[in-house]
């Protein structure tokens, strides 16, 4: 079961020749940052589901320092549930600046909370 699908955003420009910046990059799979254990039991409960769009600060040490829901899935424990889990498991290559050095930056990325589906009732023998 799939619940957390990230993928990175557009690739940005090249940065100019002898330029060594970079953004920060995931150091751990974002697959694992949120499983469906992870799920809320109110929201499982219910049968909310949703997309959260995140945006994170990483620290030069690569360390998630921040994070702020982007784009809501409209359920607030999905949102701090995001949130909380990334900033717990999410671990970075630091972003660097022009010259090669670790420096902090932002990573933005989404995950879909997504509810297992129902199991088809059984069929009685005839």
């Amino acid at each position: 079961l799939l619940l957390a699908a990230a993928t990175p955003g557009p690739a940005s420009a090249s940065p100019p020749v002898g330029d060594k910046s970079r953004p920060p990059k995931p150091a751990n799979s974002p697959g694992g940052w949120i499983l469906f254990a992870d799920y809320p039991e109110a929201a499982l409960a219910e049968r909310r589901a949703g997309k959260v769009t995140f945006k994170v600060a990483v620290a030069p040490d690569g360390y998630v320092i921040g994070c702020d829901v982007i784009k809501t899935s409209g359920s607030d424990d999905l949102d701090n549930m995001t949130c909380a889990l990334v900033t717990q498991r999410a671990m970075f290559n630091p972003a660097l600046d022009a010259k090669g050095d670790a420096t902090s930056g932002s990573y933005s990325n989404t995950v879909t909370w997504q509810l297992p589906s129902p199991e088809p009732a059984p069929v009685p023998n005839p």
